[in-house]
């Protein structure tokens, strides 16, 4: 299961969607501690979360922690928190990677790999030329971490949103990028995906790249459709959430089209309800 956090308008505080999936068992009685990360003095802001089921049943919720000023350039490290009643409350914040970056280390990804192991992906974003996506793993359910493993070769600035890393039925690791040389001077992104076939040892760029007017295909998130297509659905300024096909996993793309939903430029989450089969 995968509950995902967001940050509320004012505040910057990761609230806590639970029990969306109908995975968690309701407990009207008990009270969910729905702040579960509010910003504070020093720390204006808790966002771009993701969260994992650990084998004995806890979760792990991991976020970005940033710094007084709060904006997407402010310092930031990956923190996190483990829930023991499925989601109800939430114990003391430790931190998972410390900023070790130019800017911060921000947009976090927890994914339970077919291995076993637990993916971690984030972007560590050096400068506003330099913001690529990094993995880890742990063999111990997240007590101890791998190295980073780089998994955008090529220099830019890339926005991976957070919980937006799939791995799809054959194994392959997708990775839903957008893409501009630097973010500063060049607000038009191209999307596309960056891909693994040895579960995160090595990484490859996909070959078909999806571009729109305006500002063009940001902020793209995927899922895998029944018939072994993956969907992408992306954000962009013309007044639709758009969508494109890959029929090879990932690595080329069908020209983009509107969807019916109407949206602002605004990040679209695209997930399947395991209970269901239904996308959400």
């Amino acid at each position: 299961m995968r509950s995902r956090g967001v940050w509320e308008a004012t505040g910057m505080s990761v609230l806590l969607v639970i029990g969306v999936m109908g995975l968690i068992p309701a407990a009207p009685q008990v009270p969910y501690e729905l702040v579960v990360c509010p910003a504070g003095e020093g720390n204006a802001r808790n966002s771009e979360a993701s969260v994992v089921e650990l084998r004995d049943g806890r979760l792990l919720l991991a976020w970005s922690r940033y710094g007084p000023r709060g904006d997407d350039h402010d310092w930031a490290q990956i923190s996190g928190k483990i829930s023991e009643d499925r989601g109800r409350s939430w114990g003391p914040e430790f931190t998972i990677v410390p900023n070790d970056a130019g800017m911060n280390l921000m947009d976090v990804t927890l994914l339970r790999l077919q291995s076993g192991a637990l993916g971690l992906f984030y972007l560590r974003k050096n400068s506003t030329s330099d913001c690529r996506l990094r993995m880890r793993k742990s063999y111990d359910e997240g007590q101890t971490w791998t190295e980073e493993v780089l998994c955008i070769p090529s220099p830019g600035y890339y926005c991976v949103n957070n919980d937006r890393v799939i791995q799809l039925s054959s194994g392959r690791l997708l990775a839903p990028a957008s893409y501009t040389p630097d973010v500063a001077t060049t607000y038009h992104f191209t999307s596309y995906c960056c891909y693994s076939d040895d579960e995160g040892e090595t990484w490859h760029e996909g070959r078909g790249k999806v571009d729109l007017p305006k500002s063009g295909a940001d902020e793209p998130g995927v899922v895998e459709l029944k018939d072994g297509r993956v969907l992408m659905v992306i954000r962009c300024e013309l007044g639709h959430v758009y969508k494109a096909y890959s029929s090879d996993g990932g690595d080329t793309w069908s020209q983009p089209q509107p969807t019916p939903l109407q949206s602002p430029s605004a990040p679209a989450t695209i997930k399947r309800i395991p209970s269901t089969g239904d996308l959400l």
